[in-house]
């Protein structure tokens, strides 16, 4: 008794697309049942599909931080983000100046301060761009008010000047 043996180049060619097809459409389904089994989705993060503004690397400063490098009495409630103090005093018991040099952009900058000030229940009165991509930002809180000003520095950081008095009005002197 004989064998029929079957080669694929004894079956013809439609038959050979067949079985190229079901081995194919095995091999999806094989791969569909283990990513489904082990886990692995190929869902797309939506956030990834809109365009993201970069997020700031801006660190908040300690308390202790602020009064060693700005001033001893600087009010502890207001944030000031990590960065090069250039010069910090206080003016009495009730206004601050300081300076500082920051690693980032000034939309950057500005974006830090409303966002960490209006968490703190400050308010945007003002927002202007004077001139050369500086920013400056006015805000209230209560009886307190502060003024800071953003300037580019020519290596794509940022000079931050700020004026902060809480019961004086600092606004206007400056």
């Amino acid at each position: 008794m004989g064998y029929l043996v079957l080669r694929r180049r004894d079956l013809p060619v439609s038959h050979r697309h067949i079985r190229r097809a079901v081995a194919v459409l095995c091999a999806v389904i094989a791969v569909g049942a283990l990513t489904g089994c082990i886990g692995i989705t190929s869902q797309v993060d939506p956030a990834a599909e809109k365009p993201a503004v970069a997020a700031s690397q801006l660190k908040p400063m300690t308390i202790e931080q602020k009064q060693t490098l700005i001033a001893e009495n600087f009010q502890a409630e207001v944030p000031v983000p990590m960065g090069e103090v250039v010069a910090g005093r206080a003016q009495g018991d009730l206004a601050w100046d300081y300076e500082l040099l920051l690693p980032e952009p000034p939309a950057s900058v500005a974006t830090w301060y409303a966002e960490a000030l209006s968490a703190r229940d400050w308010e945007v009165v003002s927002e202007a761009v004077p001139s050369e991509g500086a920013i400056t930002l006015t805000m209230v809180k209560n009886a307190a008010q502060t003024r800071i000003t953003i300037t580019p520095e020519p290596d794509a950081t940022s000079r931050v000047k700020v004026i902060l008095g809480v019961g004086v009005d600092v606004l206007q002197s400056q």
